[in-house]
């Protein structure tokens, strides 16, 4: 199978952190040709380290987020040949578990795209950190207009609701079906941290159900190979990193690649 990847990264620091490195050979590993798009003025011996994994390395302006990244990377490719493209990003750390069954399992689903996870925040979506477009998406109009329209926007609020929710309707209500590898979780998770905040936390949060970053543990225990960086930076709902740093450790990843 042919298989592209645009691979959307940033770096405040402008640096190709070690789990980025991580991430990108394991996605050479399944026999894609990686194309690799920073918002971030790498100085030439951070773009060396991508030089082992990547057909193309792209340098823009900080504007768009990783729709923006995408939009430029897609921009002049032949895709006719190319069976699937793969849209990733610098948001997540792995992956924990091998992405090839994932991607034997996918295969055998009937469905034209898909994403590792969905999230109910908002609108019903599959999360954007892992997206793949089989060849009939592809080839449609519909999916060059989508990419085509995508503006500039430095805000992130504007991307997630201009693009990350619009997408996957996007394409269903032109007669595309998507699915998720591991569809929403809706049990309790271990990792939080008391009854009480469990229970209120829950009831707030369960309208926007972001299992992601709810519920990381199950995702993990479930053959979810991602985890959000957003737990190690914000961790928006409190959850205990040191449990889930045991659980990736057991499944064989190296726990410093979360630092």
């Amino acid at each position: 199978m042919n298989r592209l990847v645009l691979f959307a990264h940033f770096d405040a620091d402008n640096r190709i952190q070690p789990y980025v490195l991580f991430h990108l050979q394991a996605l050479k590993a399944l026999g894609a040709g990686v194309h690799f798009i920073s918002n971030s003025p790498l100085p030439s011996t951070e773009i060396a380290k991508v030089a082992p994994f990547v057909e193309r390395t792209l340098l823009r302006a900080n504007t768009g987020l990783d729709f923006g990244m995408w939009k430029d990377g897609l921009e002049g490719l032949d895709l006719a040949s190319v069976d699937e493209v793969v849209l990733t990003n610098s948001s997540i750390v792995g992956p924990i578990h091998p992405l090839a069954p994932i991607f034997q399992r996918m295969d055998a689903t009937p469905c034209d795209f898909w994403g590792m996870t969905e999230s109910r925040e908002k609108l019903p979506h599959l999360q954007s950190f892992f997206l793949v477009f089989r060849k009939q998406v592809m080839a449609s109009p519909v999916f060059s207009r989508f990419f085509q329209s995508v503006l500039p926007y430095r805000s992130k609020l504007c991307v997630v609701y201009a693009y990350e929710l619009g997408l996957t309707t996007y394409l269903e209500e032109n007669g595309f079906r998507g699915t998720a590898a591991f569809p929403h979780i809706q049990r309790k998770s271990s990792l939080i941290q008391n009854l009480i905040f469990r229970k209120s936390l829950l009831n707030r949060a369960r309208p926007k159900r972001n299992a992601t970053l709810l519920y990381p543990d199950l995702l993990i225990r479930e053959g979810m190979p991602y985890l959000k960086t957003r737990l190690f930076t914000d961790n928006p709902h409190r959850i205990r990193l040191e449990p889930l740093r045991r659980l990736v450790q057991s499944a064989g990843f190296d726990p410093d690649l979360l630092k």
